[in-house]
């Protein structure tokens, strides 16, 4: 009996230092069979590819994008090959993991609802390599994506979520993009608690990757410059 075609949930780089060896002989072995592509970007979805060395032209491959604002009826037509002609398909974010923080949770729902398997293969998550490095709770925690980028709002939320930490002991992760990286690092640590610890990883998987543990007051005397690069910010209140 032929095998059902399955959804594979294929992570990539975080960084173009990271190397091919990340991968797994499992997740090089699989894209090797798969000729339908589901990915934020094509550009970056082909250089990928290219990096983890497609035995065949990538030019024979069917690679869409999706978005945030991608509709449900896109995202079952584009599960389709499944459906009708048994191939498998490949789900990839522009780095790390997709379907986390990343418009490909939509078309993993979908798929769940038709009853098409999902295969989670091994690769690198910022999120939780943060989290591993920070020294914070990691058998309680939080990740509330991007906060909002209104200054009002943006406070108001930090100090909920670190009102939360404190109740819980619960760590709370958030993510920012690279050119806003100064202005939400300075917002957490002008309106966070002196004593909470608030961490920083900048570039993960990089050469020159910058990850540090501070209590907020020692962050405040430091004056760090954020470089714009991909962050994560991880707090927990004491």
């Amino acid at each position: 009996m032929e095998k059902k075609a399955q959804l594979y949930l294929i992570p990539v780089p975080i960084t173009e230092e990271e190397m091919i060896c990340t991968h797994t002989i499992t997740t090089l072995s699989k894209l090797n069979h798969i000729n339908f592509f589901v990915v934020e970007n094509a550009k970056v979805a082909r250089k990928h590819l290219k990096h983890f060395a497609i035995e065949r032209p990538l030019s024979t491959l069917v690679i869409n994008e999706i978005n945030a604002e991608t509709e449900n009826r896109v995202l079952e037509e584009l599960l389709k090959p499944i459906e009708k002609d048994n191939q498998s398909i490949a789900l990839m974010s522009d780095a790390g993991c997709p379907a986390i923080a990343d418009p490909g949770a939509k078309l993993v729902a979908i798929a769940h609802k038709k009853g098409i398997e999902v295969v989670p293969l091994i690769g690198p998550s910022s999120i939780l390599l943060a989290l591993m490095a920070s020294g914070l709770n990691g058998q309680r925690f939080s990740f509330n994506g991007y906060l909002a980028i209104k200054e009002i709002e943006r406070i108001q939320q930090i100090k909920s979520l670190e009102k939360r930490s404190k109740q819980n002991n619960e760590t709370q992760i958030c993510i920012e993009t690279p050119y806003r990286n100064q202005q939400l690092f300075v917002a957490l640590i002008n309106h966070l608690q002196q004593d909470t610890l608030l961490t920083v990883a900048l570039d993960l998987t990089a050469e020159n990757q910058f990850i540090k543990t501070k209590t907020v007051r020692e962050w405040r005397q430091d004056e760090k410059v954020l470089e714009k690069k991909p962050a994560i910010y991880l707090f927990l209140s004491q």
